[in-house]
């Protein structure tokens, strides 16, 4: 006797398996394969656990049209005390589960990329909030008020033109290093670090409560840190510096984060300066 639903999951009917040994070479066609599941059996038998606890096991297997499902067998205890084997045609739900798992992985290799590609740029709070809510990276993004602040070194033109290349970029690391780290204390994002300046931005992408006195109370740090600078200047034997820093508040943005895939915003000044630090 074949069940039914035997039938119409493996295609087999009375002719194809006349009994379940037959069944077990057409289902199995390859005798390693066929050692494996009946191996894999043997180890369940052994674990010692009572029938009702036995795990679940599958496994592929051919079909009458050669075509493989993924099957997932039971052993299920009779109330006569018998064991009835019972399958489950997993397939679909092993070809979800496989797809989410590979979902999960492209998701967390692109989180890594975006958090080193953008990192420096980026406080750890502003990406894990844009990695929550990918629509705050749109391209047709939004208009809001935000604050901008400007900053520069003074003279450092002449001063980099006196020093080998290997020395500017030293004196520049050493600067960057130090400044990045308190903008993003303060939630500011670095839209543009051309030579020696930045342009860092308060409110975007993400809202930052209180932006204009974060960007004012960063100004302040970052000018008492140039001090900081200087030290590690002077140890190795570098020129002091001194830096200068605009900060702007109500400025209307436009765009995406990076439109034109550039990391760079159009913006248009509302005209009204909050604090200007030489």
């Amino acid at each position: 006797y074949v069940n039914p639903k035997f039938q119409e999951m493996f295609g087999y009917d009375l002719n194809d398996i006349p009994n379940g040994k037959q069944w077990f070479r057409l289902a199995y066609p390859d005798p390693d394969q066929r050692r494996q599941v009946i191996s894999a059996w043997i180890e369940k038998a052994d674990s010692g656990k009572a029938v009702e606890e036995f795990i679940t096991v599958d496994f592929k297997v051919r079909c009458k049209d050669g075509t493989e499902k993924i099957i997932l067998f039971k052993r299920v205890l009779l109330h006569t005390g018998e064991n009835l084997l019972t399958c489950e045609d997993i397939t679909e739900l092993k070809q979800t589960m496989e797809e989410l798992r590979i979902a999960r992985r492209e998701a967390t290799e692109l989180s890594e990329f975006l958090k080193k590609m953008f990192g420096r740029y980026l406080s750890k709070e502003v990406m894990d909030s844009l990695l929550q809510d990918p629509s705050a990276l749109e391209l047709g993004g939004e208009r809001r008020n935000v604050t901008i602040m400007m900053t520069d070194l003074r003279g450092f033109t002449a001063v980099s033109e006196r020093l080998e290349p290997e020395q500017v970029v030293r004196m520049l690391n050493n600067y960057f290093e130090v400044m990045v780290e308190i903008i993003h204390q303060y939630n500011g994002m670095i839209n543009e670090i051309v030579g020696d300046s930045l342009l860092i931005i308060f409110g975007a992408p993400q809202e930052v409560p209180g932006r204009a006195q974060k960007a004012i109370v960063c100004a302040i740090k970052m000018q008492n840190a140039m001090e900081q600078v200087n030290r590690e200047n002077y140890a190795l034997g570098l020129p002091e510096l001194e830096m200068g820093l605009e900060v702007v508040r109500a400025f209307k943005m436009n765009g995406g984060l990076f439109p034109h895939c550039q990391l760079h915003r159009q913006c248009r000044q509302d005209v009204s300066r909050d604090i200007i630090l030489q």
